[in-house]
């Protein structure tokens, strides 16, 4: 039971951000593009569309990839390479002949998205200030929102393909791109932190409250996302860049509780207190995940909702266990336990409770998840929980202080069934790695 109520609230916490991302109606564009804002009819088809959409299996006349007069034509077009290529340089400039912003700033999104799947990022760059500008033209408040919301979206990609160009993916990443020096790498990523800066900013004109929020949500947690990547290589893997390791990990720290800090700051401007507590519990745990853990525990202990503060400092209590300081992780778990404490409801303090137990047993805590489980409003979880400790006891190979706890601190009454439990870890393990095996011999 003890694993299936916090499992039910890890899938609780995890449906509240998507339900809420899912919270719009089903006629909101939710993607930057919109399929019935394409041409109108009688007008002519974006030259990049009708390529797009040639049947490749129609070639020429003539030779394979050949038109008449023997011309080199690209497959599934009429033009050659060199006419393709002069298309794409004159994209953004025929874009701009558009008049009408709202057909113009679509365009320029839908521009910038191939730029970016091209790697050409500072034509997308071009492109969405070029949107951005077109925006402030649109009177009609549906379709401003519309492009306020693929734009700032649009923005997202760009800051992420940023730092994909610059730290992100490991080894293998920088084994595959040209090496940049380590001004190159700062500039790159502090672009990006330019681009979720504009995300945000558009975000926060939208002018619908049902979806303002959630795009500025969006904004908050992909910045912090970024943080967290560049934290990752910053805070936890250094040795990934090799000889600019000395010299350029102190630059990314940097910018890596940059994007933390402002991601929070944006968070806390949502003005829907359940999204605000949902942005600012996923900037804590990119924080954690990266090992920024004082960081995450300032943006966790900010959170007004007692249930999303306790899963934040929960993530930063989980990061120093296994990755940090073992006794700040206990100050992060004795938190948790007085958030518990102060929770009226004593169903969701009893789930929680669940969360926290399971959490301190992975992390070998057992004394300290005993004294949990005072939390429980009624003795039916305590004892279940009790024996959840136990039998992890009995699986880490713990029995004889398993049993030296129960007798010591548990009414006669209970012991035989704990004992028990105590036993089911034991066998547990035994027959996970039975004698004779590899395995067991392993072990």
């Amino acid at each position: 039971m003890l694993r299936q109520r916090s499992d039910a609230h890890r899938a609780r916490a995890l449906g509240l951000g998507l339900g809420l991302a899912m919270a719009l109606p089903a006629s909101w564009p939710l993607a930057p593009l919109r399929a019935s804002e394409g041409p109108r009819e009688g007008l002519a088809a974006d030259p990049e569309v009708v390529i797009a959409q040639q049947d490749f299996g129609q070639l020429p006349d003539g030779p394979l990839g050949q038109g008449i007069g023997g011309r080199p034509l690209v497959p599934g077009t009429d033009l050659t390479r060199e006419e393709l290529e002069q298309i794409d340089e004159q994209l953004l400039a025929n874009i701009l002949r558009i008049e009408d912003p709202v057909d113009r700033s679509l365009a320029l999104v839908q521009a910038a998205i191939y730029k970016i799947q091209t790697r050409d990022l500072d034509t997308a760059r071009r492109a969405l200030d070029r949107a951005s500008e077109a925006i402030e033209e649109i009177s009609e408040p549906v379709r401003r929102d519309l492009r306020l919301i693929s734009t700032s979206r649009a923005f997202i990609e760009l800051a992420q393909e940023d730092i994909n160009v610059a730290v992100s993916g490991a080894a293998s990443i920088l084994s595959l791109e040209p090496e940049m020096t380590v001004e190159e790498r700062v500039q790159t990523l502090e672009r990006a932190l330019e681009a979720f800066e504009r995300s945000a900013e558009l975000a926060s004109r939208i002018e619908q409250l049902g979806y303002r929020p959630q795009t500025m949500y969006l904004a908050a947690e992909a910045q912090a996302k970024g943080g967290q990547d560049i934290g990752i290589v910053a805070f936890r893997n250094p040795q990934i860049l090799g000889e600019q390791q000395e010299t350029v990990v102190p630059e990314l720290r940097r910018l890596a509780a940059r994007y933390i800090e402002l991601a929070a700051e944006h968070a806390r401007s949502i003005d829907v207190p359940v999204w605000r507590d949902v942005a600012l519990s996923a900037v804590a745990s990119s924080a954690a995940v990266s090992n920024q853990f004082e960081l995450g525990r300032q943006v966790a202990g900010s959170i007004p909702g007692l249930e999303l503060r306790f899963d934040a400092v929960l993530s930063v209590a989980e990061g120093e266990a296994r990755r940090g300081d073992p006794d700040r992780a206990t100050g992060d778990f004795a938190e948790c336990a007085r958030i518990l404490a102060s929770i009226p409801i004593d169903d969701l303090r009893g789930t929680l409770n669940d969360v926290l137990i399971e959490s301190l047993i992975a992390a070998g805590r057992f004394p300290d998840a005993r004294r949990c489980i005072a939390l429980y409003p009624d003795d039916v979880d305590r004892l279940e929980a009790l024996g959840g400790i136990a039998q992890a006891m009995g699986a880490r190979g713990l029995s004889d202080e398993a049993r030296q706890w129960i007798l010591r601190e548990i009414e006669p009454q209970y012991r035989s069934g704990l004992y028990r439990r105590v036993n089911d870890g034991v066998l547990s393990t035994l027959e996970r790695y039975p004698r004779g095996s590899d395995a067991y011999g392993a072990f």
